[in-house]
């Protein structure tokens, strides 16, 4: 299994509130939280966020770590005493899950699984990072598993996109609390070559 040395960096709270970031708003501080053994990066992902900021000045990660291809993902949070508690784990992760926080401020992850649907689970409410639901479970497929899997909100809305194992990659979104995603826009469709290797677009981007 890889070694990997989980480092945050949290930009300061008065940078996040404004559209435009000065260099004397831009503080930056990075920590190692923890060393993991993993059998892919921790960070693997683009638009795949692993480190969020609640609106109350909390910071949340995502921790993963164990072996293919079955792992774990572990939430910490930090408080303003500035200690990182352990919050809710979460079994059966393939790749690295993703955190997202919501208007009402609660906390999204969207994890996959390599035998299981996508699960979108949402803490109970602002302040409860150890209480999580089951919101759904899918990807608006037949086959709800997905990969290479990336996500944003905007507003009530959560976007996801994913690749199958045909390596196409596909664009759905629903509302928040809906237990259902909308059919998906197939964005490009991929090849799978034993010689040549797999290709898709992994690297889905929301913003």
């Amino acid at each position: 299994a890889a070694v990997a040395g989980l480092l945050v960096g949290i930009m300061s709270a008065q940078a996040q509130q404004h559209e435009a970031v000065t260099a004397d708003m831009l503080k930056i501080s990075i920590e190692e939280i923890d060393t993991l053994h993993t059998w892919c990066s921790p960070l693997w992902g683009h638009h795949a966020p692993k480190i969020a900021v609640d609106a109350a000045g909390n910071d949340y990660v995502l921790k993963f770590s164990g072996s293919y291809p079955s792992a774990q993902v572990c939430l910490m949070e930090r408080g303003i005493d500035g200690i990182w508690k352990t919050r809710k784990q979460f079994g059966g992760a393939y790749q690295p899950s993703l955190i997202l926080i919501d208007d009402e401020g609660s906390i999204n992850v969207i994890q996959n699984s390599q035998s299981e649907p996508i699960l979108h689970l949402r803490s109970s409410g602002s302040g409860q990072p150890s209480s999580f639901e089951v919101v759904s479970k899918g990807n608006g497929l037949g086959d709800g598993r997905g990969w290479y899997v990336g996500a944003g909100i905007n507003r009530g809305t959560i976007y996801m996109s994913y690749i199958t194992l045909s390596y196409d990659l596909h664009l759905t979104w629903k509302a928040l609390p809906d237990t259902g995603w909308h059919k998906p826009v197939l964005v490009h469709s991929g090849s799978v070559d034993l010689k040549k290797g797999n290709h898709s677009w992994t690297r889905p981007k929301f913003g």
